[in-house]
């Protein structure tokens, strides 16, 4: 029996196999490209390049991949497996000043951001990180001649909607955004993002701009020590500690597994039109509380979940309405059962 394709990044082949069999017929768009990505060694970008390695191998497409990294060394050591990849280039450097003598790039995926909580309480850095890195981006793109950005943006720009008969989020929607808030940082500065992206792609007719707006999601690699709510359910259980919920539970959100949002992510991309500012994610609907008790039930974890009524954090609502989505042909695959459950597993896969 011819023994199991390891995979890349300790990614399950179900899931690499699954983005195969959903994009094998439209992905051909890029056969040949040349591609940056910015963010590639992060939650989304472990996907998303585990996902084009599978599909340039398995496709034959010959597509040139090329990482930004500030630590190259440091992730091929940490994952070795990349090694066996021709086709993956890595540039070491910064997003805020890297440079490269590379060209004829036909693509550029930037989801280049940052995760943890400190460096969302750091607003000059986060400021940098988020502004000025994306204005590098769109000045090397104008030194390349690339005329076609994926930017990969967030549903923070909508500002908070609060939980009470709440509406799922358009992509015309608007929400306070207070500059006075920290908390409110990221979506200010993701937002004045957009509007740069914009702005570049107005300049020139052969220039294309898509901006994925993603709200919550879960899968392999997913940020469980930081302020990501349902990482951290999915730690407490699996470590067998109580779930603490620090609010009193009735916040609502939808998760996305990481599987779709390649597939969708990648479909933008390569979508025909010109501009395009789209949600990405589940529109199916769970009061957080709801969230810590599917993972408790499918760890089988005999833990309390203990909420925190703190009147100082608001109720708040962040699901997207996909209907716009659902017309440019992208849909939901994966419950948030079944979402959890492969989460679950991936990272009991690493003990």
């Amino acid at each position: 029996m011819k023994p199991e394709k390891p995979s890349i990044f300790n990614i399950c082949n179900d899931d690499l196999n699954f983005v195969l069999s959903e994009l094998k017929t439209s992905i051909v768009k890029l056969k040949n490209a040349k591609i940056l990505i910015t963010g590639g060694t992060g939650f989304f970008g472990k996907s998303i390049l585990s996902s084009l390695l599978h599909l340039n191998v398995s496709l034959n497409l010959n597509i040139k991949i090329f990482v930004l990294s500030r630590n190259p060394t440091r992730f091929i050591n940490k994952f070795p497996e990349v090694r066996n990849y021709k086709e993956l280039f890595f540039i070491e450097g910064n997003i805020i000043n890297f440079s490269t003598n590379e060209n004829d790039f036909t693509h550029i995926i930037h989801g280049a951001t940052e995760a943890t909580i400190e460096a969302h309480q750091n607003i000059f850095n986060l400021s940098e990180v988020i502004i000025k890195g994306t204005k590098n981006i769109l000045d090397f793109a104008n030194k390349k001649k690339i005329n076609n950005i994926l930017y990969i943006s967030s549903g923070s720009v909508y500002g908070k909607q609060p939980s009470k008969n709440f509406t799922k989020i358009i992509e015309s929607s608007g929400f306070y955004l207070d500059s006075s808030n920290f908390n409110d940082a990221s979506g200010i500065f993701k937002k004045t993002a957009e509007l740069l992206c914009n702005y570049w792609a107005t300049e020139k007719n052969e220039k294309t701009i898509k901006i994925a707006r993603c709200f919550s999601f879960v899968g392999p690699w997913l940020p469980i020590d930081t302020h990501f709510a349902i990482g951290n359910f999915i730690k407490s259980a699996t470590t067998n500690s109580d779930i603490v919920i620090h609010s009193d539970g009735s916040s609502v959100r939808s998760y996305m597994y990481t599987s779709d949002l390649v597939i969708w992510l990648l479909k933008i991309l390569i979508c025909e039109k010109r501009f395009l500012t789209i949600n990405v994610g589940s529109d199916e609907a769970y009061s957080l509380y709801e969230v810590a008790c599917l993972v408790k039930k499918i760890t089988k974890r005999n833990i309390q979940i203990l909420t925190e009524n703190k009147p100082q954090f608001l109720s708040t609502a962040y699901v997207p309405n996909i209907n716009l989505a659902k017309k440019n042909n992208l849909r939901v695959f994966t419950s948030l059962e079944s979402s959890i459950t492969k989460t679950v597993k991936f990272y009991n896969s690493l003990k």
